[in-house]
């Protein structure tokens, strides 16, 4: 849908020793940021796999667990950019779903307003 999109950003916050993601909403002309942790994701996919169970979902290998060191070969930048790309695949592949776009879950996900609620 050309008149929403969703881009994913990464913040380290060291104190607590997790990352979160920052996803910019652009809807129907206003912008609005959300912050999220992986275990969000993972969440929004598990609930996703119950309420759609006979539509096919985005695949979501990177919904698999925390990062290890395999997942990066040593370079933790590049293993945390790389989940973050495609955790904004898997968000822009949602989307793409009309029933996941307009699933409440999916606008509690994204913040998204009652306003907007059939796109």
């Amino acid at each position: 849908n050309s008149q929403n999109s969703q881009n994913l950003d990464q913040i380290g916050n060291k104190r607590n020793n997790y990352i979160e993601y920052v996803i910019d909403v652009n809807l129907l002309g206003q912008k609005w940021t959300v912050n999220r942790k992986f275990k969000d994701f993972s969440e929004l996919h598990s609930i996703l796999v119950m309420m759609f169970q006979t539509t096919n979902l985005p695949d979501c290998k990177v919904i698999s667990g925390p990062l290890t060191a395999s997942d990066f070969n040593g370079n933790k930048k590049e293993g945390v950019e790389q989940r973050r790309r495609q955790l904004e695949t898997y968000i822009h592949d949602l989307i793409e779903i009309e029933g996941i776009r307009n699933s409440r879950i999916m606008q509690k996900f994204l913040k998204i307003n009652k306003e907007y609620t059939t796109l």
